[in-house]
């Protein structure tokens, strides 16, 4: 947001995140701009979408992710969030 509260234009901007084992390990999944992340810019969302075939496909339990957002040039990268996952397989199926 704005320091008026008003949604920051993300207009240009692009975001990628990754998951992974540990911070130093495997890349399970990475999600970027337009597969998996959609930026609508005016509105300043950021929204991610893993599909179940996804999720399913995962080959970890717990892991690490961290989601950054790079601004138009001149480009300058932010971590948005970061943080712990955990995947929990379907019981019910």
């Amino acid at each position: 947001e704005e320091e008026d509260d008003t949604p920051k234009d993300l207009t240009d901007y692009t975001a990628e995140m990754h998951i992974r084992e540990r911070v130093e390990g495997k890349l399970v999944k990475e999600l970027v701009s337009g597969s998996g992340i959609t930026i609508t810019g005016a509105e300043g969302k950021i929204e991610l979408e893993l599909t179940p075939a996804q999720t399913s496909a995962l080959q970890i339990i717990k892991g690490v992710y961290d989601l950054e957002l790079t601004s138009p040039a001149p480009a300058k990268v932010t971590r948005l969030l970061e943080g712990d996952i955990t995947v929990k397989p379907e019981v019910t199926r």
